[in-house]
């Protein structure tokens, strides 16, 4: 089986440099503030770097690190002075192309929104993972349990990197996992085909570093965790299309 994840040499290349000097004069003063953020039912801790603020009885942190931290993505135009956030779109939605793959009681699948995307369109991608078995299973695993990977046309390739950890826990009849296509993946395969190792003149040249140039790209995903202690891997994929804006879709 092809195995071409990387670990991710670019998790977050783009950093938002606000000014020094407001447009007024005007000041505050604020505090350090040490407290914990959680997002959803499940309560995810959300992990930030940089600085948290106590200012007049409201928390605030540094948006990049939050939204990141949700699985979005941040950029900045200095001129219009605009920040930009953009997410993954819901995946409870029609896909275009799809991709099937079944081993005993175990499917995988993977779903693209549209087949051919333009130029100024993230990738929408998801995948599901499904197990329909009558008997409980354990599950060992890293995060994430799904792993995406992209290779376009000319070989070059980058995927999602699985934290060093092993969580097990059971599971039963019916148990679905589901996950999108993150866009680091995304910035890495730009990162790496630009050849620009510094990473402000990257930030110049690729103010939204997850939307592709115009190609052919494999997308996968990949399931390779532990099933009662033995290794199970499935893997499937599907190939979508980038084109440039004045181009018929």
């Amino acid at each position: 089986m092809k195995k071409i994840f990387k670990p991710l040499i670019l998790l977050a290349l783009i950093t938002i440099a606000l000014p020094n000097q407001a447009f007024t004069s005007n000041k505050v003063e604020t505090t350090l503030y040490s407290f914990n953020l959680t997002a959803g039912p499940s309560k995810t801790p959300l992990h930030l770097e940089g600085p948290l603020l106590n200012y007049d009885g409201k928390a605030y942190a540094p948006v990049r690190a939050l939204v990141e931290s949700m699985g979005g993505q941040v950029s900045y135009q200095e001129k219009e002075r605009n920040i930009e956030i953009v997410f993954p779109t819901p995946r409870s939605k029609k896909s275009e192309v799809s991709s099937v793959k079944k081993q005993g009681d175990f499917t995988l699948l993977l779903h693209s929104s549209k087949k051919t995307y333009a130029h100024d369109e993230p990738l929408d991608i998801w995948g599901t993972f499904m197990y329909s078995g009558e008997q409980e299973v354990t599950i060992g695993h890293g995060a994430p349990i799904l792993r995406f990977y992209i290779t376009d046309a000319d070989g070059h390739a980058s995927g999602d990197f699985t934290e060093d950890f092993l969580k097990k826990e059971p599971i039963g009849n019916n148990t679905v996992f589901t996950s999108s296509l993150s866009w680091n993946p995304l910035i890495n395969l730009n990162y790496m085909k630009s050849g620009i190792s510094d990473s402000n003149n990257f930030n110049a040249a690729y103010p939204e570093p997850w939307l592709l140039d115009q190609g052919v790209y494999t997308v996968g995903i990949v399931f390779d965790n532990l099933i009662n202690d033995e290794r199970f891997t499935m893997e499937t994929e599907i190939v979508v299309e980038v084109k440039d804006d004045g181009d018929e879709q």
